[in-house]
């Protein structure tokens, strides 16, 4: 297709988020903030925070199983394009710092890019 000023026209595709079983909420979450113009990186850790802090989940969050030591560590990363580094928010504990990884790990991305990382 033409547009009007003579390139190539693009059709908007509709918001795409994907995760296993136990993410359906995360999914909703994710699509419904996209479809409402929301940034993708917010989308995708408004999502993940459900599953995040849901008592009963125990693949991660606060009802993760806990490690070798008995202790629930809550891990994560976020990068918002593939070719931007990835910051992680490695073994955090529930109750001792933030408590969602997610959003944590963007905090500690923004830090560091402010920091010329």
């Amino acid at each position: 297709q033409q547009s009007a000023q003579g390139g190539t026209a693009r059709r908007a595709l509709a918001p795409l988020s994907v995760a296993s079983g136990n993410g359906v909420a995360a999914v909703t979450k994710a699509v419904q903030v996209m479809s409402q113009g929301g940034d993708t990186l917010d989308a995708v850790i408004a999502g993940v925070e459900i599953v995040e802090l849901d008592p009963k989940d125990n693949s991660v969050g606060y009802g993760g199983l806990p490690n070798e030591r008995g202790e629930v560590e809550l891990d994560a990363s976020a990068s918002p394009m593939p070719s931007q580094a990835v910051r992680p928010s490695r073994a955090t504990k529930p109750g001792r710092t933030r408590s969602e990884p997610a959003s944590a790990a963007r905090s500690a991305r923004a830090e560091s890019s402010a920091m010329g990382g």
